[in-house]
C-alpha cells in the first residue's frame, strides 16, 4: 500500500532550527502564481504553466470538474520524466516541501510522482496561502524600531551597512531593489518584486530577528519605487526614536557625484523629467541644461536643494521629542557606530 502524504505546518517549518533539515521549496503553481508572489527561495516547478492552467479553468467552469481532471492529466502525463528530472537535480539529499495555492490536487499530484522514485516529501498544509497568512501576522507585530534619518547623501546606508556587523538592521531599498527617488533604479537592471514579494521578503527578514531587541531602519517615505512600506511597519516607524545626521553639504554633494555622476546622461535625463510635477517645469528644465551640458555638479546641488525641502517638510511633521540629532564629519564612521550603538 502507498504512503498517505505528509503534511507540516507552516509555523512548525518556519521554527525548525535543526541543522540536519535542510529544506528545498517546491512551488507546483503556474509561472505567473509565483511570479506574483512566494515563499522565499523556493524554486517553481510547475503541475501546470500559465496556458495550461487557463485551459483547465476554462474547461471546469464549462464542463465541469471530472472533465477538467481528465484533461489536466492528458496535459501533464507526458512531462512527469522532465518534472522529476528537475526535482531530481535541485532536491538531491534534501528535505522536499511541496506547496501550491491551498496544498490541494497540484500539490498531492506531485506528492504522489516523487513517491513513485522513493523520494520523501512534505506538503505544506494550507499551501502559499497559509504562508502568507503568516507572514501577514508577521507584518502586525510589534517592533523595538530605531531610525536613521538624514539629508540626501548623508551616508545612510552606509552607516546601516557597517552597523549590522553588530546590531539587527533591516535595509528595505535592498528588499525593495530600488534606492528610493526617482534615480533609484538607476544602478540596477533588476526587476522590483511585487508589493506582495517585497512584504514576504520584509516579513522573513522581521521573523530572523529578535523582537524585543533594538532593529534599525532607515527613513524612508512610504513608496520605495513601487514598493509600499506595510502600514502596520510604518506607522511603528514613523513614532520610533529617530537619530538624524547633520552632514555638510559639500560632503553631501561628494557622495552624491561618487554614486551618480557615472551614470548615462540619458538615463539620468529621464529620471529627472519625472519630478516635473514637483519640482516645477522651468527648474527641471534648467536642470536637465545642467546635464546636457555636462555640469554636474550644479545639477547636484540643485537636486540637493529640492530633496533637503522635501526631507526638512518631512521631519516638521514627526514628533520633535523622539529626534536626536548626530553631527557627523562623512569620515568617521566608527565614532558613528559606537554612538548608535550606545543608544540601545
Amino acid at each position: 500500500m502507498s504512503q498517505l502524504p505528509q503534511y507540516i505546518d507552516i509555523h512548525q517549518l518556519l521554527k525548525k532550527t535543526d541543522n540536519n533539515f535542510t529544506t528545498v521549496y517546491i512551488d507546483v503553481r503556474s509561472e505567473a502564481e509565483y511570479h506574483q508572489a512566494h515563499i522565499i527561495g523556493a524554486v517553481n516547478i510547475p503541475i501546470l504553466n500559465n496556458e495550461e492552467r487557463k485551459i483547465i479553468g476554462k474547461l471546469y467552469v464549462k464542463e465541469g470538474k471530472e472533465k477538467a481532471i481528465m484533461k489536466g492529466y492528458e496535459l501533464i502525463g507526458p512531462k512527469f520524466h522532465l518534472i522529476l528530472k528537475k526535482i531530481k537535480t535541485i532536491a538531491f539529499d534534501k528535505n522536499i516541501v511541496l506547496y501550491c495555492w491551498r496544498g490541494g490536487m497540484r500539490s498531492l499530484i506531485m506528492e504522489w510522482l516523487c513517491s513513485t522514485m522513493g523520494w520523501k516529501t512534505l506538503i505544506l498544509n494550507g499551501g502559499y496561502k497559509s504562508y502568507r497568512k503568516a507572514m501577514l501576522e508577521v507584518l502586525n507585530n510589534k517592533y523595538k524600531f530605531k531610525i536613521l534619518s538624514g539629508a540626501t547623501g548623508s551616508g545612510k546606508t552606509e552607516i546601516l551597512q557597517q552597523l549590522s556587523k553588530y546590531a539587527q538592521v533591516i535595509d528595505l531599498e535592498e528588499i525593495a531593489i530600488h534606492k528610493g527617488s526617482v534615480y533609484g533604479q538607476l544602478h540596477t537592471t533588476l526587476q522590483q518584486p511585487s508589493q506582495e514579494q517585497f512584504e514576504n521578503k520584509l516579513a522573513e527578514k522581521l521573523l530572523s530577528f529578535n523582537k524585543d531587541t533594538t532593529i534599525w531602519l532607515e527613513a524612508e517615505s512610504r513608496l520605495i519605487g513601487r514598493c509600499a512600506i506595510p502600514d502596520p511597519i510604518l506607522a511603528q516607524m514613523d513614532v520610533s526614536d529617530h537619530i538624524q545626521l547633520n552632514v555638510e553639504m559639500a560632503i553631501r554633494a561628494k557622495r552624491i557625484a561618487t554614486e551618480y555622476a557615472h551614470l548615462p546622461i540619458d538615463k539620468l535625463i529621464e529620471a529627472t523629467s519625472k519630478l516635473q510635477k514637483r519640482m516645477g517645469g522651468q527648474n527641471v528644465k534648467q536642470a536637465i541644461a545642467y546635464l546636457q551640458n555636462n555640469q554636474i555638479e550644479k545639477w547636484i546641488l540643485m537636486m540637493l536643494s529640492y530633496y533637503d525641502k522635501t526631507y526638512i517638510y518631512a521631519m516638521t511633521r514627526r514628533r520633535q521629542n523622539n529626534i536626536k540629532s548626530f553631527t557627523y564629519d562623512g569620515i568617521d564612521s566608527k565614532h558613528i557606530i559606537s554612538y548608535l550603538l550606545s543608544l540601545d
